[in-house]
């Protein structure tokens, strides 16, 4: 019997594969990201803060127990705004690779404080917290990543940009050629070295003449009636300057 796969049973695989492929991308990224991180000491000085604000913590849950005085909601909230500086820290200089982990040891500190200090609801509550940590590590660090991303993308456009003005540059001051660059008031822009020596002037001297000046009123009205002329044609950009 002759049995036939629709494309819809084999698309979900294909992309569950290609998801798949691309999550083991992006982990092995984030692995060696991660070791770069472990040779940084600022990483590790970061880990000491978390791990001295955990001890700090545990005296003072410590001693609340043993005087049985609640310290109140403001320490609950002083302490977990302490333990955010150091996470911030690490998502604002290593991104997810240094603030993920650094709020999982945060976290894995705090396991026996949970356990043994707390009972009920109130451990519940500290995982809880714990929790909403890590996941505001992971906002913050993503948020931090693309940044950095998007700042690395406009610097790569940027010497994509100058390399290219660059090349233009020497195209036009080597060209055997004269030519003129001019604005909308038939102010000369800029001029290469064969418009210079075709009228026996320095660039700079060319530079900021009107057309009228260097050519006279009918050279110039030539000029400007060519350039008109070719404000229709394929390739031209009306917003550029004219060039003669």
């Amino acid at each position: 019997m002759l049995r036939t796969l629709s494309s819809s049973g084999v698309w979900p695989v294909a992309a569950a594969r290609a998801r798949l492929r691309s999550l083991s991308a992006a982990a092995r990224e984030f692995a060696t990201a991660f070791r770069g991180r472990l040779a940084d000491r600022r990483f590790w000085i970061i880990q000491a803060m978390v791990a001295g604000v955990t001890a700090f913590h545990g005296s003072l849950e410590i001693f609340e127990q043993a005087t049985a005085r609640e310290l109140g909601n403001s320490y609950v909230v002083l302490m977990y705004g302490v333990y955010l500086l150091p996470i911030v820290y690490a998502s604002l200089n290593f991104g997810r690779e240094g603030a993920i982990p650094t709020a999982v040891w945060s976290a894995m500190l705090t396991v026996p404080n949970i356990v043994l200090m707390h009972q009920g609801t109130d451990r519940l509550v500290e995982a809880a917290q714990h929790l909403t940590m890590i996941a505001l590590a992971i906002v913050i660090a993503t948020r931090v990543d693309r940044e950095v991303a998007a700042r690395k993308q406009a610097q790569a456009e940027g010497e994509a940009r100058r390399i290219s003005e660059l090349k233009y540059r020497g195209l036009f001051d080597s060209a055997g050629e004269a030519i003129l660059v001019f604005d909308s008031n038939a102010t000369i822009q800029e001029a290469n070295a064969a418009a210079a020596a075709l009228f026996g002037r320095s660039i700079g001297q060319v530079r900021g003449m009107t057309l009228t000046q260097l050519l006279g009123p009918a050279g110039a009205e030539s000029v400007l009636a060519a350039a008109s002329n070719t404000a229709g044609q394929p390739g031209h950009c009306p917003e550029a300057p004219g060039r003669q």
